[in-house]
């Protein structure tokens, strides 16, 4: 909050009367527009409960059910939502970042005791279920962050996944992304010259760098990154057509697997499903969570990947 705008708020918290725009304007040092300037800032972009009694002046309302919270007003409902990102956040987050957010959270917890109403949030009652939760070493998260806000590059050294082998790269990160319960980051790789999709569990060391990130535009981020299916996507190779059985279709239907996809109700009640994809991994472990309620029309390369997951697991079986 501006200097101005923080002495104006000081001035109506500490009356219980109405105070007149003329001796706001002696107190302040300014005119009389620029006081009527500084009230509906202080109302608009800070939502100051500020009553203007005609004839009187302004008084804040003292029976406004809003909270001031570090010159920010709030309702009730919308410190409860606050509380419920937290509460979410220490699902998503590893501890370490949930104890930056803490100070917060118990200010919070403090304003709403002192509204005297024996309203509680019910932390009890609300059901966050994180599945395949991977653990992030201390402080990668963070460092990530201060990169992205502060655009400087990173070096990371990072195990991969598939092959266990470990590498020390240089990057320009581009986004975080949370998808699936997982952490990654977009960045440009300059030893490799090209962008990678990195999973942040697997970085087993990250240090922030003072060189400046190269920052490539989003559009070229979603054409390379995001065109295809999940996480792990690329410019797009093909487009698979899915028929789901007529038992799931109302479900499927109303799901978003990409935002290119087209989606048709069949006459005999199945759905079909044409979804753009590039790497198939995520794509074939998708179709084979449906079983035999889902069949692959094409590509044929696809529907003989997911035959030959189906015979292998078949064959453990047999």
């Amino acid at each position: 909050m501006k200097a101005d705008l923080y002495k104006l708020y000081q001035i109506l918290l500490n009356r219980r009367t109405p105070i007149s725009a003329e001796d706001l304007s002696h107190e302040l040092e300014c005119s009389l527009r620029t006081v009527k300037r500084y009230v509906a800032d202080l109302r608009t972009f800070y939502e100051a409960p500020i009553e203007t009694k005609r004839g009187q002046g302004y008084v804040l309302d003292g029976q406004s059910e809003l909270v001031e919270l570090s010159g920010q007003w709030f309702s009730t409902a919308a410190l409860e939502v606050l509380l419920l990102l937290h509460l979410m956040l220490s699902r998503m987050a590893p501890e370490s970042l949930q104890i930056l957010t803490r100070p917060l959270v118990e200010k919070i917890e403090l304003h709403l005791n002192k509204l005297g109403t024996t309203r509680t949030f019910p932390t009890e009652r609300i059901r966050i279920l994180v599945t395949h939760k991977r653990d992030l070493k201390h402080g990668v998260l963070q460092k990530v962050v201060q990169a992205l806000t502060e655009k400087k590059q990173v070096q990371i050294d990072y195990e991969s996944r598939s092959t266990s082998q470990k590498t020390t790269r240089c990057l320009s990160i581009q986004r975080m992304v949370y998808y699936r319960d997982h952490w990654y980051i977009d960045a440009w790789d300059h030893e490799r010259e090209a962008l990678r999709t990195f999973a942040l569990d697997r970085v087993r060391e990250i240090s922030n760098l003072n060189d400046p990130v190269r920052t490539l535009e989003d559009t070229e981020l979603d054409l390379k990154l995001r065109a295809g299916y999940g996480i792990f996507a690329g410019t797009v190779i093909d487009t698979a057509t899915l028929r789901f059985d007529s038992k799931i279709a109302e479900w499927v239907a109303e799901e978003t697997w990409h935002s290119d996809q087209e989606g048709v109700q069949e006459a005999d009640g199945s759905y079909l499903l044409k979804v753009p994809y590039s790497n198939p991994t995520e794509l074939l472990g998708e179709i084979l969570r449906y079983g035999n309620q889902v069949e692959v029309l094409g590509p044929k390369e696809l529907r003989d990947q997911v035959q030959s997951e189906l015979e292998g697991a078949l064959a453990v079986y047999s």
